[in-house]
């Protein structure tokens, strides 16, 4: 593995292991919240996390149809 490959695979760790604030839950923690209220079939977190995909797809839209992804 390169140095570069190295460091990139550092930075990963560290954004899904590591929190953004000390005493909150890391990232992979929060995912896993997540997946968890999925699989136990909660409605509310279903919606929220198709509501929150469909926001994403649009601004992802308008974003590439405006050309900000190519600034």
């Amino acid at each position: 593995m390169t140095e570069q490959e190295s460091k990139m695979v550092r930075e990963m760790h560290d954004f899904w292991h590591k929190p953004d604030v000390l005493g909150k839950p890391t990232r992979a923690a929060q995912v896993d919240e997540i997946l968890t209220a999925m699989r136990a079939g909660k409605m509310g977190a279903r919606i929220i996390v198709w509501i929150c995909g469909a926001i994403i797809t649009v601004g992802g839209a308008v974003a590439a149809s405006k050309g900000w992804l190519l600034k």
